[in-house]
């Protein structure tokens, strides 16, 4: 349930305070009051104030003083200030328009205009916390981004520090493919993300054509052999022996199975079975593709966010493992494709991702507009 914005009333005089509470009550507004300038200062940020109403006529600490204190605070300086006096001259109003206030009412206030400033602040207020919740997520966005490009290449750097003395052709090649297979991933992060924000930005085009999507399960569980192998873990495939036919962009759609296999190896334990399976469409012309592991499984309660680029910083903060950011990119991708994409749990343990297509997708090349 959203909290009612908070107004502070601030006023020396009660009769002025409880005036303007009046003006408000039809309002749901949160009234908070103070007295003086200093109260003001004090209670602005304990209530986390939204609006404030300030009278500019106060013994001690003026108005204009409290406001250019409001705004000099970095915790402060976003809340909108309405200035309330009976100061008309040009000279005060330039004096609170240097204090930094956001509005001015002139005293005795009329009720229609003075809640047509308060809702004009309140939506400039919440575009301002709007706006400031995107920043921090897209700087926490940066971080993780900045993570995963790292691992591979502390997994690279890894590999190459530990081959001492003169290694055997056989720890050659098991380094060189250890290596490719990082470098892969690291080339895929930043292709799905800058594919993910030309689809974002609707400048990406599909090229829809009829495939094999059982080849197309072949050939991305193939590229992950070795490593699942070196692992420890195996990987297996169903229903991928027949001929599925589908119509897709191949090249798309190879980037979210090999997402989606690539994190079921990644989470999975050692000893352990990924399996990828196909099933042909159903009587109600649906393909689907499953990817299933044995890893630590997702809380059902945090599923929903996993396909939410900046949803899953929140949860890798709260040690949610199985997600990253080729889980977003396969989102946009299979609904591009008229499809859905959606995680269960699996028991006892490990998740199962599910990718459901159209069978009957008209070929053809279309520009994606998410």
């Amino acid at each position: 349930m959203n909290e009612p914005p908070v107004v502070l009333i601030v006023d020396d005089e009660p009769m002025s305070r409880e005036a303007l509470e009046v003006l408000l009550i039809h309002e749901r507004y949160r009234i908070e009051t103070a007295e003086d300038g200093p109260g003001a200062l004090a209670q602005a940020g304990r209530v986390k104030a939204d609006v404030i109403l300030l009278d500019v006529m106060m013994p001690g600490m003026d108005g204009f003083e409290v406001c250019s204190r409001l705004k000099a605070d970095p915790q402060l300086r976003h809340i909108p200030v309405i200035m309330l006096t009976a100061l008309t001259d040009r000279s005060s109003l330039l004096r609170g328009l240097d204090s930094g206030a956001d509005e001015f009412l002139s005293k005795p206030v009329e009720g229609i205009e003075l809640r047509g400033r308060v809702r004009g602040m309140l939506r400039i207020k919440r575009q301002h916390d709007e706006l400031t919740v995107l920043l921090r997520a897209r700087e926490e966005l940066a971080r993780l981004i900045v993570h995963d490009m790292r691992t591979p290449l502390w997994l690279i750097t890894g590999q190459l520090a530990s081959r001492d003395g003169k290694p055997s052709p056989a720890l050659i090649r098991e380094t060189v493919e250890a290596i490719a297979y990082q470098t892969g991933r690291l080339q895929q992060l930043t292709d799905d993300l800058l594919l993910t924000a030309k689809m974002e930005e609707g400048r990406l085009t599909l090229h829809i054509e009829p495939i094999d999507l059982a080849g197309l399960v072949r050939a991305v569980v193939a590229s992950h052999e070795p490593v699942a192998t070196q692992s420890g873990i195996r990987l297996v495939t169903e229903g991928s022996d027949a001929p599925c036919s589908g119509a897709a962009d191949e090249n798309l759609m190879m980037r979210v199975l090999d997402n989606l296999v690539s994190n079921a190896i990644k989470y999975a334990p050692e000893n352990s079975t990924v399996a990828v399976r196909v099933q042909p469409a159903d009587a109600t012309g649906v393909i689907r593709l499953r990817v299933e592991d044995e890893g630590p499984g997702i809380p059902a309660a945090d599923r929903p966010g996993i396909f939410d680029k900046f949803a899953i910083v929140e949860l890798k903060k709260r040690g949610v493992t199985q997600v990253g950011l080729g889980l977003p990119f396969a989102k946009l991708v299979v609904e591009a494709h008229g499809g859905r994409i959606f995680v269960d749990g699996r028991r006892p343990r490990g998740s199962v991702f599910t990718v459901e297509l159209p069978a009957g997708a008209a070929s053809g090349s279309a520009v994606v507009k998410l």
